[in-house]
């Protein structure tokens, strides 16, 4: 797997808490005693205060303003294998400066914020020990809208998950897999819940005929996104095929893979 940095200080989510009719009610409180108690990745909420609503529009784009100007930390993955990461902390001016990148994509990124945030929603401190270091950071929260938004926590996986089942025909010219990906943050919340559908067929000489895949979202959809794509067989683009995936952070402009990447593979042979 190539090595990647990936960005997602600039990748605004806005999570969803309740993802099914049956669930209790949201309670950022009960998200935030949750990631206190899930320590992932050197990442641990130490604690945190309520500050009040944010009360006016003047405030809140100067709060959406101090998560994308200089001084801001980014929260970045570096994969050093298929399934683990090292987490680096920066600042915006840092990450521009190391990668020579003069500006980083945020207008499509603030729109998004200043859509589903507003002036009723109130602000609350955390204070984060990131790998021995403290960090502060300002959370949006709101039972009424059941949302929670942290620069930090968002983005901090700690679980993820695939189940997958493929199914041959007898005569192994059909192969149809079908693979779900699901994920929870720190705070409790799921991130993402994605099936897939990925289906081959082949002459029986080899040759493919049809690949595709199809996809659809069960909950936690929002800021996240999967990307398929069909990659080509054997030499001889016979007897083979696969099928590769990526989920993404959609940055409403930011961009970036969050690492996590795959394929799955149809063969006659």
């Amino acid at each position: 797997m190539k090595k990647l940095l990936i960005l997602v200080m600039s990748l605004m989510l806005v999570l969803p808490a309740s993802v099914c009719a049956n669930e209790p009610a949201f309670s950022w409180q009960e998200a935030l005693e949750n990631a206190k108690k899930n320590t992932r990745r050197g990442i641990t909420l130490k604690s945190y205060k309520v500050q009040g609503k944010i009360r006016s529009e003047a405030r809140l784009e100067k709060l959406i303003d101090s998560w994308f100007d200089n001084d801001a930390y980014m929260l970045l993955y570096t994969p050093i294998k298929d399934t683990e990461s090292n987490v680096e902390v920066c600042t915006v001016l840092e990450y521009k400066h190391a990668h020579k990148i003069p500006n980083l994509p945020h207008d499509e990124s603030k729109q998004y914020l200043r859509k589903h945030l507003n002036e009723e929603m109130m602000i609350v401190k955390l204070r984060w020990d990131i790998n021995g270091k403290e960090y502060v950071t300002r959370a949006v929260v709101s039972e009424i809208y059941e949302k929670i938004y942290d620069k930090f926590g968002s983005f901090v996986l700690i679980e993820s998950n695939s189940d997958e089942q493929t199914e041959v025909s007898d005569n192994k010219l059909e192969h149809k897999t079908t693979l779900r990906l699901y994920a929870v943050n720190i705070f409790g919340l799921k991130v993402y819940d994605h099936e897939l559908v990925f289906r081959t067929k082949f002459l029986e000489d080899g040759t493919i005929v049809n690949s595709g895949s199809s996809s659809s979202v069960k909950s936690g959809q929002t800021g996240w996104r999967v990307i398929t794509s069909h990659g080509g067989g054997d030499s001889s683009h016979k007897y083979t095929t696969s099928h590769n995936y990526k989920i993404e952070i959609n940055g409403y402009g930011g961009g970036g893979r969050f690492g996590l990447s795959n394929n799955v593979t149809h063969s006659m042979r």
